[in-house]
């Protein structure tokens, strides 16, 4: 590894890679709804909706291995003068000897991963809804029960797995592998430039001539995979709320309680079909050239790549998949099972009390929590040829009860004007599914996934302060401060992991990305925030404008955030101060629209600045703690800009038009600094249309 005088601050990329989509997307629902009123104050109804959304894509993943052969990084630590040649036998990765830095460099011999996948991806949710508003004398009465059914369809039909040939003894195959230049200077590109490598006589390597067409360079097929995958959640909701006038003390008070019961239970199951060994392979009559499942033409999109490649042909992959059954079978994955289920026990009681000078309204909130969830554990047992591989089931239990009392107080300045100051508290709750006791991997995008059972929820108490101004007839201004502790804070964290316990059918998995859920200590969330909207219909007469100009209006809204989060820590490496996970220093909304004569239209601009996604490990290195895999993952500063249209023909009949995304800006993810990104996501601009007709 670096160990050269400054590497302390040097962060080296593991890989450069993209991931090329095709795809098709498609939304669509269905609804329907019955209302009864069997008498005066009595309302009765059933709901139903079903919705979906599906992915079909196809996606070409190039990885350049750049640290494929680290272990052969001279371990020097004194200065060095500058060779662009690097040392026999080596890459010249993180080698600053060769010229080499983190964001520029070349490197020499390295491993060219191909990664083909079909993908087809279903998400529904199905939901049905009774309920009963009612008026009993005095008192008001609402219940609902629910039931939905949501399928998450994770299937990957077909996945293929290409790899360089093997570097060899001292890189003697290293002339058949990459010699790669990247150029990393730029946080929205990654760049690289292809070409052959020569090996000299004294076992040094050299650049050889430029290659633009990526199967120019040889590789074979390592594994090919189908997979079924489905994540089934059922959730039952039952909840009763009443209500009644009375007066307390002489104010007019509106007393409330209510109870409610959920049920939710999510069950995740894998079955793959693998084959990884050329025996395997020949068996099946499966060819592992590309060639054998290329299509014509090059790549159609619009990134600068620095270099060019053929699609594969979606029924030839299909095809081979379907070879690949007569050898192979679909296998349970016990590694990703997962049965979680939660139960929640909620009540609460509430008093509004309207006086002269305004209303007051107080009240609490109690939950009772139970978790349950089950996972298998995947061990070892023995050594060597002995060694063999033991599943174990486990059930984790646990409950906790937690009270939310809030008070709120409104006080009328004057008709125009209101000042409201708020004491509340919360908790946010790891989504159930986090909890389960076991590690999930997807060999797909290299990334395994931890639940936690231990997680706790995270507890907040605040005070906010607002001052709001209307103006007739629907215009505001509102100026606000709020602050919030908070305990026990939710972390998202994501490392290397480091470990072979996963390394399962020849797979090393250790250097796969690790993601899981961690408390933290304490933090606070402070700010300021203020907005306003406005019409010019209340001005259009004074101003002697036309009365169709009356349709414009402005919102702006703004928010300006501190926060500070304390991280997990042990004695070795003790917690840091980082900004709440999710938490901007800056928000900024602008919104112009006009509203009128059945016609509406809104643009919608938003400006965000850059927040934490989750915290990174962390090392002594040169007796400073400090950031490993490049520190803090953090979303880059974002810009989205929104329109819509609306013209509503009659009462049933609605025309309608969205467009979304019309910046085209992109989702940049990046460790420690922004100048090293790890993840640069376009989507391009979508457009939707058509007519809404309600009867």
């Amino acid at each position: 590894r670096d160990l050269r005088p400054g590497y302390e601050t040097r962060n080296w990329a593991r890989e450069t890679e993209n991931k090329l989509y095709r795809l098709t997307r498609k939304n669509y629902s269905l609804s329907s709804r019955l209302d009864w009123r069997p008498a005066p104050g009595h309302k009765l109804f059933a709901e139903t909706i079903y919705s979906a959304f599906e992915d079909d894509e196809q996606r070409n993943n190039y990885i350049f291995d750049l640290d494929d052969q680290q272990s052969r990084t001279p371990n020097g630590t004194a200065a060095c003068a500058v060779n662009a040649r690097p040392a026999s036998g080596t890459t010249g990765y993180a080698d600053v000897c060769t010229g080499n830095t983190p964001l520029l460099g070349t490197v020499y011999g390295i491993d060219l991963n191909s990664n083909f996948t079909v993908r087809k991806y279903k998400q529904s949710v199905f939901t049905n809804t009774l309920g009963g508003d009612h008026e009993l004398g005095d008192w008001k009465v609402a219940w609902r029960g629910n039931y939905t059914r949501s399928i998450d369809d994770r299937s990957q039909p077909a996945q293929l797995n290409y790899d360089s040939p093997s570097f060899g003894t001292n890189g003697a195959n290293a002339a058949n592998r990459l010699t790669v230049g990247y150029d990393l200077t730029d946080p929205q590109l990654a760049k690289v430039q292809l070409y052959r490598t020569i090996r000299n006589a004294d076992g040094s390597f050299s650049r050889g001539d430029r290659v633009t067409a990526i199967e120019d360079f040889p590789r074979t097929l390592s594994r090919l995979r189908s997979l079924k995958a489905q994540d089934v959640t059922e959730a039952y909701t039952a909840k009763l709320d009443i209500s009644r006038e009375a007066s307390v003390f002489g104010a007019s008070t509106i007393l409330a309680a209510g109870v409610r019961y959920d049920d939710r239970t999510k069950t995740s199951n894998e079955y793959l079909l693998d084959l990884s060994t050329p025996a395997q392979f020949a068996a099946a009559g499966i060819a592992t050239n590309y060639s054998a499942i290329a299509k014509p033409g090059g790549f159609q999109g619009e990134i600068p790549l620095g270099y060019t490649f053929q699609y594969f042909d979606r029924d030839k992959v299909l095809g081979l998949v379907d070879q690949a059954k007569a050898v192979g079978s679909y296998v349970r994955s016990d590694a990703n099972f997962y049965d979680v289920g939660e139960k929640v026990y909620s009540a609460y009681g509430m008093a509004t009390a309207t006086t002269g000078w305004g209303s007051i309204i107080g009240g609490a909130r109690v939950e009772h929590i139970r978790n349950d969830a089950r996972a298998f554990s995947i061990g070892t047992v023995g050594t060597g040829s002995a060694a063999t591989t033991v599943t174990t089931p486990i059930d984790v239990k646990s409950s906790q009860t937690l009270v939310y009392p809030s008070l709120h107080l409104n006080w009328d300045v004057d008709d125009r004007m209101k000042a409201r100051l708020s004491f509340n508290t919360g908790a946010a709750r790891p989504d159930y599914d986090q909890l389960r006791p076991n590690l999930s991997y997807n060999d797909a995008n290299a990334t395994i996934s931890g639940g936690n059972p231990d997680a706790k929820p995270e507890k907040a108490k605040g005070v906010d302060l607002y001052v709001e101004y209307y103006t007739m007839p629907r215009g505001f201004l509102s100026i606000g401060a709020y602050y919030k502790d908070v305990t026990d804070v939710l972390f998202d964290s994501t490392q290397t992991f480091g470990r072979t316990t996963l390394n399962t059918g020849g797979v090393d998995r250790s250097g796969y990305l690790y993601s899981t859920i961690v408390n933290g200590g304490s933090g606070y969330i402070m700010g300021i925030e203020g907005a306003i909207q406005q019409q010019l219909e209340p001005f259009t007469a004074d101003l002697g404008l036309p009365e169709w100009m009356g349709g414009f209006g402005v919102q702006l809204n703004a928010t300006i955030n501190k926060s500070r989060a304390e991280t997990p820590g042990t004695a070795a490496l003790p917690s840091r101060k980082v900004p709440l996970p999710g938490a901007s220093d800056a928000i900024y909304n602008l919104i112009a629209y006009y509203e009128k004569y059945g016609f509406s239209a809104r643009v919608s601009y938003q400006n965000r600045s850059a927040w934490l996604d989750a915290i990174g490990g962390t090392d002594t290195i040169g007796g400073v703690v400090r950031g490993i895999d490049g520190g803090d993952f953090y979303w880059a500063k974002d810009n989205e800009l929104d329109a819509s249209v609306r013209y509503a023909i009659n009462n049933n009949v609605e025309i309608y038009g969205d467009f979304a995304n019309l910046l085209n800006g992109p989702g940049r993810r990046y460790a420690g600094s922004s100048a090293y990104t790890i993840e640069h996501e376009t989507f391009g601009r979508r457009y939707t249309g058509g007519v809404r007709v309600t009867f």
